[in-house]
């Protein structure tokens, strides 16, 4: 078996991460990687390459930024979905209101994380994602 199967067969335990700006990036990773131990965790800068490394590894869960560069997180979600349509998606936002719930969730998001709370947030989201609990649709 060659290392790209290794990673596609990971159990379903594979993070993308999309983030534009570096420092935010680093920090959500080493804080994911810390909680998340038994994961493997991929970053992206932009919508495009988070969509390359989605087909190349079919992570379990995207965690995407709506603001990037180019392409948003919203398209960039849209694309994933057509090609790994069993990644799920947490689109992390500073973004108020339910038409951005409601924008994401149509793209495919299974959850929408205000960035100014992911620290209450997102872990509680992502265990639910890692155990099988939150279904595509399901608001968290």
């Amino acid at each position: 078996m060659n290392a790209m199967a290794d990673i596609r067969n990971n159990d379903g335990r594979t993070i993308l991460i999309v983030e534009d700006n570096d420092e935010l990036r680093e920090t959500l990773s080493e804080w994911l990687k810390s909680v998340f131990s038994d994961c493997t965790f991929l970053v992206a800068g932009s919508g495009e390459k988070a969509i390359e490394l989605a087909e190349a590894h079919r992570p379990v869960v995207v965690i995407m930024d709506f603001r990037l560069p180019r392409m948003n997180g919203i398209e960039a979600i849209r694309h994933i979905k057509m090609i790994s349509p069993k990644t799920q998606a947490v689109l992390l936002t500073v973004i108020n209101g339910p038409e951005c719930i409601d924008v994401a969730m149509a793209a495919g998001a299974c959850a929408v994380v205000k960035k100014q709370h992911m620290h209450v947030e997102l872990i509680p989201v992502l265990t639910k994602i890692l155990s099988q609990e939150i279904t595509e649709g399901e608001k968290a």
